[in-house]
């Protein structure tokens, strides 16, 4: 995964994060699919597996959607013909798959 650094943001090192060890391209903190690996992992480590722990850890419930935060800061999008939420390319995914 290829992202730019920002502010407060460690800077890649050309070595993949997810702790394999491998070289990473330019500007890149990731080989491919290994955002995932260590994504599984902090679960794992910090909140047991349990995806409500960690939305309970930074203040999301039933009540206070992680969902709905994401679309109020513009990061998430609605598609226009339907409630299919997410990222802006997922939605684009989405709507070929949904033919709409």
């Amino acid at each position: 995964m290829t992202l730019e650094a920002k502010p407060g943001q460690p800077a890649p090192t050309g070595r993949c994060w997810c702790g394999c060890g491998t070289t990473t391209g330019p500007g890149a903190y990731f080989r491919q699919g290994h955002d995932k690996i260590a994504e599984a992992a902090v679960l794992a480590t910090r909140y047991g597996n349990n995806v409500v722990r960690l939305l309970a850890h930074h203040g999301f419930s039933s009540e206070i959607s992680a969902v709905n935060e994401a679309e109020a800061r513009g990061i998430w999008v609605v598609c226009p013909e339907c409630e299919y939420r997410g990222a802006p390319a997922s939605v684009i995914n989405h709507q070929k798959k949904a033919d709409h």
